[in-house]
Formats: structure tokens, sequence, C-alpha cells
């Protein structure tokens, strides 16, 4: 255990829920900690805006019953009590039309695939969610899987749309092993036809707001609307340059994506090209104000990749419009390649696209009806992760210089409970050198 009369010092880079987890766990063993973050706020992509005087995340968010991480961190900050567990509906878009999907019954009546297809859906949904193995899974790729083993309608209508308004000119090449972690994680949150997912009340904000407090309270600091702009090593010490000053430490726990972590450090070209090889998507996500809820569905995944957006989220058929001062939100989101000339429009650009093709799967729809759009933009949202993927340590080539990110949370896709979980498995680790 490190001891609080040696205390070490640690700068931790970026002040999103890994490394305000980080900088609590190591606060709580006596070191000293001071958190470096470029934007006003803590929380990273927990950022919030508010509705109807309520706070409210810019991308939605939810957790899972096996989010063991998360529920114990709350539960430690004491804040357990402002999660609220609810239930779930789904919907499907395909082939023009908008259908019930998610239970057994939705599946029987899903137009799109035949009684085989529904079948070969079926059970190529259990195969992976319960019986594959990671080791096996992280062999192929999504779209050879399907097709190998004799589900490809099931793939060409389930979830190559899907894949491909996700990862774009990837989608292809993405690791069954992803799929995997997107089963496993949603199937331990179904009780038979039923799912219950998590929100937290006053949005999930609150949780990056209650660690910031922690750390406060603990003597960490942390220095917002501070810009990295290099990290050297200097003996047994590291200098970090900000745009405010230099400050000397002797660790570096960085939660940047692959290519700002690039940036920061003068790597040998080994971890350079190992660098230049993890991708990301940006994202781009919309949210809708209303005074009405346009369908009766939390989720809608859009099968149907000449729309511009990849899902439709009816926050507010989840979280009750009363939290919100009686307005409807309503998120439209789409993932892509940060040079992709549509992440470039203009918000009245985007707007305008997602508001036409919204009209076409709620056809409802009426703009002249909605108080307020909002759009946000995300570089590095979504990690890569191709067949053949090796993800990276915690430990870089620089003894002293430690690294946790949305790449390392594999085998599973990036979520809350994730970096946290990243966050408390290197503290334990350093606690032991």
């Amino acid at each position: 255990m490190i001891q609080p009369e040696n205390k070490k010092h640690y700068a931790i880079i970026g002040a999103g829920v890994a490394g305000l987890t980080a900088a609590y766990r190591l606060l709580q063993q006596g070191c000293q900690v001071t958190i470096f973050e470029r934007s006003p706020f803590v929380g990273g992509q927990l950022a919030t805006t508010t509705v109807g005087g309520a706070p409210i995340e810019h991308y939605y968010h939810h957790t899972f019953t096996s989010d063991e991480d998360m529920l114990q961190l709350c539960a430690e900050l004491g804040i357990t009590d402002k999660i609220l567990w609810l239930p779930t509906t789904m919907g499907y878009f395909s082939q023009n039309k908008l259908y019930p999907f998610g239970t057994p019954k939705s599946i029987l009546t899903f137009k799109p695939l035949n009684m085989v297809a529904k079948a070969a859906f079926v059970i190529s949904t259990l195969w992976i969610t319960f019986l594959m193995k990671p080791e096996y899974a992280e062999k192929n790729t999504v779209k050879d899987w399907f097709v190998r083993h004799g589900f490809g309608r099931v793939w060409d209508i389930i979830w190559k749309p899907l894949f491909q308004l996700k990862f774009a000119a990837d989608a292809d090449k993405i690791s069954l092993i992803w799929l995997w972690g997107k089963l496993h994680t949603r199937g331990t949150s179904r009780s038979g036809s039923k799912e219950v997912l998590a929100y937290m009340k006053g949005s999930f904000g609150a949780l990056a707001v209650a660690l910031s407090a922690k750390i406060d309270a603990l003597g960490g600091d942390v220095r917002l609307g501070t810009s990295l702009q290099k990290i050297e090593k200097q003996g047994d010490s590291f200098v970090i340059t900000t745009d405010k000053g230099e400050c000397v430490v002797d660790a570096v726990i960085s939660t940047q994506a692959a290519n700002q972590i690039l940036a920061s450090y003068d790597w040998s070209s080994e971890m350079r090209t190992y660098l230049e090889g993890l991708t990301y998507k940006s994202a781009i996500c919309v949210m809708v104000v209303s005074d009405r809820a346009w369908f009766d569905r939390y989720w809608i995944n859009i099968g149907d990749d000449s729309l511009p957006f990849g899902g439709i989220v009816e926050h507010t058929n989840f979280m009750s419009p009363a939290e919100y001062g009686g307005k409807h939100v309503m998120y439209l989101s789409r993932y892509l390649d940060d040079d992709d000339p549509f992440f470039a429009l203009s918000d009245q650009a985007i707007v305008d696209a997602f508001s036409d093709a919204l009209s076409r799967v709620l056809p409802i729809f009426d703009r002249t009806k909605v108080q307020d759009i909002r759009v946000f933009r995300q570089k590095n949202a979504q990690p890569v992760v191709p067949q053949g993927y090796i993800p990276p340590t915690m430990t870089t080539e620089v003894p002293g210089f430690y690294w946790i990110s949305t790449h390392h949370t594999y085998p599973f896709d990036r979520g809350i409970n994730y970096a946290i979980r990243l966050a408390n498995r290197l503290v334990s680790d350093l606690s032991k050198v």
C-alpha cells in the first residue's frame, strides 16, 4: 500500500469518469493528485445541458444490471438513491416500416425476415450471447461469421445496416468480439422478454460531480480549462507543460484517446506506429425537444443505411418528461469518420438532414411542433475493433507513464462501468508496486 508519508504525485490527464475514479482511488491511498482537463467541466462524455431546468446528457446514456463497478462506486459516494431501474422497449426500422423489436412476439411479426431467417436470428443471437467463447469470437469478423454459418440473411437485414451506420467503411472488418461484448452485456439486463436498464436522476453527470466533490475534499487539485501541450520525462520525474504553466510530478496517468496521447509525448517509433493503428469513429448527436412524444419506444435501431442517422432514442419514454418540466427529449445519433464531409456541415444543415429523414421513420413528425433542436459533436467517440485487434496495456514503454482509455475496455465496448473498472484495476495494481 502506498503510504501517506511518501506522497507520490500523480498527474491525471482528463477529468472523465476514468480519470476522476483513478484520482479518487489514489487520494484514498494517500497520494497527491493533479488533474488536467481542457474542458471547463468534469465528466468528459457525460457533459450535460439543461431541458426544463434539469440537467441531461449531450449523448444518451444508460447502464445495465451487470454494471457492478459503477453501482459499487455510487454506493461509496452515497448516490445510490439517484439510480432508477426502468423498463425499456425497442423498435427496428426496416424496409420503410417501423416494427416493434426485442421480444419473442415482436420477432415473429417482423416481416423483413421469413420464418427460416427468424429462427436463424434467434439461434445466432443465443449462440453469440450464451455459448460463444470470447477467444473464438476475436478470430472472426462479424460479417464472415454470419455468412459462413448460414446466417447471411440475418446479417443483411439486421446487422449490416447497423454496422455501416456505426463503423462506416470499417463495417465489414469489425471483430465478432465487439458484438459478443454488446450482446453479452445487454443479455444480462434481460429477464425473459423484458429488459430493465438504469438511469440516474439528475443525469449521469451527477456521478462526475459527486466524484469531483470527493476529490476536492481529499485534497486533489482539479485544473479545468487547462490544455495539455506536452509531457517530458526528466530523470525520475515528469514535466507536464500546459497552456497555464508547468507542473512536475512523479507519475502520469493519461485517459486520452490514442491520437491525443500520440501527440503528447515523444514515443519510440514502434509505439507511434501502434498508436497510429488505433482508430475511432466520431459522433453526431441531435437532441430534439418537444411538448409531445413522437412514438412509444425507448430505442429504435435504423436498419436502413440510406438514412443519415443510425438510432433514435426517445429518452422521455425511459425517464419521465416530468423531470424536464413536461418536455419530451429525443436523440438522433450518427457515427462517422472525422474527415467525412457530413461531420463538417453546419448545425443547421445537420438538423435539416436529420429532420427530413426522421419523417420517413415517423410520418407524424412535425418540425413546427419542436421547441428546440441542439447538435452535439464528439471526436474519438467509438473505438474501432477490427479482427486481429490487440488491446493496449495500461503500462506504456515509459516507466511511470500509464494509459487507460476506451480502447482498453476490450472485449467490452466503451461505457461508464468499464471506465470505472479500468481505473480501479490500475490503481489496485499500482498499490502493489
